[in-house]
């Protein structure tokens, strides 16, 4: 019976890991939006991210429907011990760890209805009236169209193999009814199952929150396509997990959990049933909406609206503003913005005059109505059908990777320092193309941590345009997503062959003490890289035995998962296993020292690959922090979670007791953030430069110092350089604007911060309202005591109007590095 029940189970290899939100991520909010809707909506003017609510028009299951369905599950279950009755009767010897070979594996959507089910699948089925089936495959050959399958409330069911809409295959074993019929103990075998399941969902309950700021940024990621499409649920567990910066993307928990959150009621993410696919909405959807108001405003409306309606009388709109107006209207089904009522209901008055309903004129399904009758919409079953849905600006769709092209750099880089890959290896890890590290153990009893960056700034040239639609990328998100392209990393990454041209930062340790670093003892040069070597995340942690062991799961089967993978031993030389163990010692007592300083909280008992990739970042930007404020830059940090709020310039001492401003771990993620793509010491540099040479000054001894000791160029004093600079300084006038004014919200809300601490964190904002805003959306006002603009989250049944005077005294997101300030009113 022993070896029966350790047959029952797979080890799922996902393991459940605490997924910690990084700092960055403090910007995340979510907005509800009716529980009928599966698309969510993103309206990007300016820096403002807000969620627009949107209509469905068939037939669906309530997006929140399969989250409380599975809450209730786990809540009904609550009272069996999962895994009680199962623990100790594991044999560690047991045949089963040999067994247990096949990956865990995720199917969604259509990809069910073309599987061959089998025994132990879990699936999730539903039906035409939308009721919801959590079960596990007992009998796939029941007949040609339904499967028996074993439900958590102990009864067995026939399920349709048409409704299957989810299916996990890897948790419990595909041959473990054989097992279950020749046991004796079969009823204590399926309560195994059932409690096991059980506790599954609940878990994935606990992760899915802590995973919705990264489906945020996958979702922005997609959303810079010029088309409402689909993207496939595989590559947005892909997407979140690498934002998570976690390697076990394709575990079972993460994905699963990632399901739940894309139909938690208020996320407004939600899934269509028939598809595998998520769609997104392209951030470019916006600009039909202002050629439409620039149309009508800088021509006679009365005549354009005419045009249109004659055309559609005659059975012909190919006209160029027909066509725009179509597109509007395309735009405002999928996302309907209250602002743009009077816009829809001037064009559905004029084609339909014997309507007067404000309602009916104003309605998404009247505006679909016209297009379906002018064969403007072809898909009539599914109006949201993104592949029918393009727009006049889909040949654009290549500018900005032709304009990235164009803006590599391709002069000679002879005088930077190039690396000596003999002495001293660069490593990098696959997945991360844009950090590596070296160790110089030359000295026996001084050596040096080298973090090397790939410096964007580097690869492009001073492109005042590209800098512009870069940054409008950028203020778009609050959460920090790629912001470029898979291809460019893929181009000048650590994975690419060819020299690197980095940004390498170097710190002198001591040993046996790596924590204490001495600021002096610490440099930034520009370098050439070449010979890096790449290695393989998961082979380095089977070789290395650096698998994390925190999982709520018991730790029998956790041994019961990990499987030796003998072939994995051979990947890594001694050299590199050294240097592996050499950098897990230091980063890992850095890791360590930070948590004594409670500027971190760590709840995993193993420094694993990933552990030590983030620690990587931070330490790159912690040196940042020190050699900016060894020269007395003045740049934005965030202060790390349970410190106290400080700002301005810190003495070195100081900023190495807080442990890490985080702010800086942007530097340590150059592909990830704006204020990457040029460096932030070199956006300070232009700002200053940009000052002194509107105020007439012809040289300013401090700034002369940072250029010369940080970047190693020649002296400013230079009057040819000092010309060729300014041509610089004028071609990045835009990002030099952005970079001002982020550090000029930066310091506002870092004061306010301050204050908050002083007043118990109880404080009162006047604000003018800047634009009409209408419940759930958020609006924006300007707050005169801060003297800068917000945004306001109205609560229900609330509508406000431009120029209205509120007060609020609820803070709902508040990140000074980011800029971000949300109320609510």
């Amino acid at each position: 019976m022993k070896r029966a029940l350790s047959r029952a189970l797979t080890g799922a290899r996902g393991r459940i890991r605490s997924y910690n939100s990084p700092g960055k991520n403090a910007c995340h909010f979510s907005i509800a939006s009716p529980v009928n809707s599966f698309l969510t909506s993103w309206v990007t003017p300016g820096s403002s991210l807000r969620r627009v609510a949107d209509t469905t028009y068939v037939g669906r299951p309530k997006q929140g429907r399969i989250w409380e369905y599975y809450n209730d599950l786990a809540l009904s279950n609550s009272s069996t011990s999962p895994l009680s009755a199962f623990t100790p009767s594991v044999d560690e010897d047991s045949e089963f760890s040999l067994l247990a070979t096949h990956d865990p594996t995720v199917y969604c959507g259509t990809q069910c209805k073309t599987l061959n089910l089998m025994p132990g699948d879990v699936i999730e089925a539903i039906d035409r009236q939308g009721v919801i089936t959590f079960a596990v495959v007992v009998n796939p050959s029941l007949s040609s169209t339904t499967v028996s399958a074993y439900t958590l409330n102990g009864t067995t069911v026939h399920v349709a193999k048409r409704s299957v809409s989810f299916l996990l295959r890897g948790l419990i074993r595909s041959d473990f009814l054989h097992f279950a019929q020749s046991s004796d103990q079969e009823y204590r075998l399926y309560t195994t199952v059932q409690n096991i399941v059980t506790d599954f969902i609940y878990k994935s309950l606990q992760l899915a929150p802590r995973l919705e700021p990264y489906v945020h940024i996958a979702y922005a990621r997609h959303a810079l396509s010029n088309r409402v499409r689909g993207i496939d649920f595989i590559t947005i567990v892909q997407d979140v997990m690498q934002a998570s910066r976690q390697s076990e993307w394709d575990s079972l928990l993460s994905s699963f959990a990632l399901y739940l959150c894309l139909n938690h009621p208020k996320s407004g993410f939600g899934r269509i049933p028939d598809t595998n696919d998520i769609v997104v909405i392209p951030e470019s959807m916006m600009d039909n909406y202002s050629n439409v108001s620039t149309l009508l405003d800088n021509n006679d409306s009365g005549r354009v609206l005419s045009t249109f309606k004659s055309n559609i009388e005659a059975g012909t709109v190919n006209d160029s503003d027909s066509r725009m107006l179509i597109d509007f209207l395309k735009g405002y089904i999928i996302m309907p913005n209250p602002r743009h009522e009077s816009t829809v209901s001037l064009i559905l008055s004029t084609i339909y005059p014997h309507r007067d309903s404000d309602t009916w004129l104003t309605s998404v399904s009247s505006a679909h109505e016209l297009l379906d009758s002018i064969g403007a919409w072809t898909d009539n079953t599914n109006p949201f059908n993104h592949q029918n849905i393009r727009w006049n600006n889909d040949a654009n769709g290549t500018e900005f990777t032709d304009r990235l092209n164009l803006a590599l750099n391709s002069k000679d880089y002879a005088h930077r320092k190039r690396w000596n890959t003999q002495l001293t290896p660069v490593y990098s890890f696959k997945g991360h193309d844009d950090i590596g590290v070296s160790i110089d153990t030359s000295k026996r009893d001084l050596w040096t941590l080298h973090i090397h960056l790939i410096d964007v700034n580097s690869w492009i040239r001073p492109d005042p345009i590209l800098l512009d639609m870069l940054m409008g990328r950028a203020k778009s998100w609050c959460c920090g997503p790629r912001l470029l392209p898979t291809w460019f990393s893929d181009r000048v990454g650590f994975n690419a062959n060819g020299p690197k041209r980095c940004v390498t930062f170097s710190v002198d340790i001591l040993p046996w003490d790596p924590t204490n670093w001495n600021s002096r003892a610490m440099d930034v040069t520009l370098t050439l890289v070449d010979n890096v070597c790449v290695l393989n995340p998961s082979s380095v942690e089977s070789t290395m035995g650096w698998q994390s062991r925190h999982s709520q799961w018991p730790d029998i089967l956790e041994s019961v998962r990990s499987g030796v993978n003998s072939e994995a031993k051979i990947d890594l030389s001694r050299d590199e296993r050294l240097f592996l163990s050499n950098l897990k010692s230091i980063l890992e007592k850095h890791s360590w020292w930070r948590t004594e300083h409670n500027a971190i909280t760590e709840d995993d008992d193993i420094f694993s690959t990933a552990n030590i990739i983030n620690e990587m970042r931070i330490c790159a930007g912690k040196m940042c922090a020190l050699i900016g404020n060894r020269h007395q830059l003045h740049l934005p940090f965030r202060t790390p979670h349970g410190a106290n709020v400080v700002s301005g310039t810190l003495p070195p001492q100081e900023v190495s007791e807080l442990g890490l401003p985080d702010g800086y771990v942007d530097v340590g993620s150059p592909f990830d953030n704006v204020v990457s793509i040029v460096a932030q010491s070199t956006l300070r540099w232009f700002s200053d430069m940009r000052h002194l040479h509107q105020g007439g000054k012809q040289t300013d001894v401090e700034v002369s110092i940072i250029l010369d000791k940080i970047y190693r160029q020649e002296s400013w004093a230079n009057s040819s350089k000092r010309e060729m600079d300014f041509r610089l300084i004028e071609a990045q006038t835009s990002l030099i604007d952005y970079y001002d004014d982020r550090l000029k919200r930066y310091e506002r809300l870092n004061t306010l911060g301050q204050e908050l601490h002083e007043y118990g964190g109880v404080y009162v904002f006047r604000c003018t309202i800047l634009e009409d805003g209408e419940h759930p959306n958020i609006t924006r006002a300007y707050c005169h005591e801060l003297e800068m603009t917000v945004e306001i989250k109205l609560s229900p049944a609330t509508f406000v109007t431009q120029g209205d005077r509120v007060v609020c005294n609820e803070i709902i997101v508040f990140s000074p590095v980011d800029g971000l300030l949300v109320l609510g009113l």
